[in-house]
């Protein structure tokens, strides 16, 4: 094998693992964001998971007065004030997942794109 070969096939491999890796970190992101993203909204809300889990982005306000529509037990809906803050966390998390106000998809998915369940929470 000639040294041009051997070093192409190590430019090859290193670029390889190089984009494996990138794939690994925005992956971690995403998880990390989306986390942080439902921490933020049961602790402010008062919400129980499946409320969160449930939620699309059409059930959300992120213009001033900002709220959120919850569907609870019994299909019992409630609509909740939201602070500024989680306001802009949510609005962040739906740019950073290119997701439309009107979508009817999870707010919460998980990498198939699904709907995120409570046990794929606690992952």
């Amino acid at each position: 094998m000639s040294r041009d070969i051997l070093v192409e096939e190590l430019r090859r491999d290193r670029d390889a693992a190089i984009e494996e890796a990138d794939y690994e970190r925005q992956r971690a992101e995403i998880a990390a964001q989306r986390a942080e993203t439902l921490r933020a909204e049961t602790q402010r809300l008062r919400a129980r998971v499946q409320e969160l889990l449930d939620l699309r982005p059409s059930d959300l306000q992120l213009t001033k007065p900002f709220q959120v529509r919850l569907v609870g037990k019994g299909r019992k809906e409630r609509i909740c004030p939201l602070w500024p803050q989680t306001a802009a966390v949510l609005k962040t998390y739906c740019q950073h997942r290119a997701l439309d106000r009107h979508d009817t998809k999870p707010l919460f998915a998980n990498q198939r794109g699904g709907a995120l369940t409570r046990f794929g929470v606690r992952y």
